[in-house]
């Protein structure tokens, strides 16, 4: 994913580039040693490392394109907000994979939503650590 968006050119990155590149970052990776980004440190043991980060306070943790550490994060239960954004793309089965399939049950609450330039869909949630309802074994 880093590379990806290392990748990016310049005009990509509008007015955010210099901000980001500012700010302290944290890149999760089993290959990379070190990354090329300013202020950017590389740890390998997700779960660990985000709840020392939250422990310690100060900063608002956020993550980027990475469902596999997304849905790890939610199953450790450290999100406290979820936002999603929705494209209009139809995939038919050789399509992307289907966002937190592999993952146990998560009940979310709603808190925000958002029209974005009259396609996109921002979708803010509160996990709210309560069981999902489940049917009857019938």
């Amino acid at each position: 994913m880093v590379d990806a968006f290392l990748a990016l050119p310049p005009d990509a990155w509008r007015d955010d580039h210099d901000a980001l590149m500012r700010r302290e970052k944290v890149v999760f990776s089993r290959t990379l040693a070190r990354a090329s980004w300013p202020n950017t440190a590389v740890r390998r043991d997700l779960v660990p490392e985000v709840s020392r980060l939250k422990r310690a306070g100060g900063h608002r943790l956020r993550t980027w394109g990475s469902l596999s550490l997304v849905t790890q994060l939610l199953t450790a239960g450290l999100v406290d907000r979820l936002r999603l954004v929705r494209f209009p793309l139809v995939a038919d089965e050789a399509g992307r994979q289907a966002a937190f399939a592999t993952m146990a049950s998560c009940d979310l609450e709603l808190v925000h939503h958002e029209v974005l330039d009259d396609r996109l869909l921002l979708e803010e949630y509160h996990p709210t650590g309560r069981d999902i309802p489940r049917a009857l074994p019938g």
